[in-house]
């Protein structure tokens, strides 16, 4: 009896000590952290993890299909951004080592609206996996100068600037500042993309990506799409320098 008492014990320190890491903890912590590093550099409108009632969980990240060289087609879901978006995207990592993912930037995924709140991963139509897969030359050889390097991580960044500098910029468009700003990513010359949301005077809900220069000046663009903005994103990049040294 004695055992059994000590074994529920452990059982119940280890769950109670599981629950402590849901409600305090939003790295990831599964196996996929190259994946992981790949979504949230890519995908717009990502938090870095799924929302619970109160409390934060990993990603869901289910690996569909490999090619001949080593490139990984992924599904990357989280339960929801906000009441108004909820996504799954299909990606393509080119290739990964023990220290960086190499990927296509902007093009090296499709999204799709999803259930509020559920971890269900939607079907995505043939045609466009196909699609997706001939833009990320699926079945040729690498060839990594084409592509964007980052270090593995399993932690979402913060911006690095003053929550002050938002609601600047919120006002400027007549809006109320309603949540912090979320990180995407930054290029080899200090240019770093956020994305917010803001309520506008008619109370109508407005998502924005703000790219901003080393020196912190902005740049502004509302997707007409919250699912496929992919071609928006990367004319933005461009007009804004984006890698291009200054």
């Amino acid at each position: 009896m004695k055992k059994i008492i000590a074994s529920l014990m452990l059982v119940i320190t280890f769950l109670l000590s599981s629950c402590a890491r849901l409600f305090t903890n939003i790295d990831y912590l599964g196996e996929h952290k190259d994946l992981y590093t790949v979504a949230i550099n890519s995908l717009l409108w990502n938090t870095g993890a799924s929302s619970g009632a109160d409390f934060k969980c990993d990603s869901d990240i289910h690996i569909i299909e490999t090619d001949n060289f080593g490139r990984v087609l992924f599904q990357y879901t989280e339960t929801a951004y906000t009441d108004d978006v909820a996504f799954s995207s299909l990606l393509i990592m080119q290739s990964s080592d023990e220290e960086q993912v190499y990927y296509y930037e902007d093009f090296n995924f499709i999204s799709k609206e999803k259930a509020y709140y559920s971890y269900d991963r939607p079907n995505f139509d043939i045609n466009d996996i196909e699609s997706l897969k001939r833009l990320n030359d699926w079945n040729k050889e690498l060839n990594l100068e084409k592509c964007v390097r980052k270090n593995i991580t399993n932690t979402k960044s913060t911006p690095p600037i003053e929550e002050s500098k938002l609601k600047e910029i919120c006002s400027s468009y007549d809006g109320d500042f309603s949540r912090h700003t979320d990180f995407l990513t930054e290029d080899s010359y200090g240019r770093f993309i956020c994305y917010s949301f803001f309520y506008a005077i008619d109370r109508s809900k407005k998502y924005i990506v703000i790219l901003f220069q080393k020196d912190l000046s902005y740049s502004i663009f509302i997707p007409d799409s919250i699912y496929d903005y992919q071609s928006q994103l990367s004319e933005f990049k461009k007009q804004n320098n984006w890698n291009v040294k200054p």
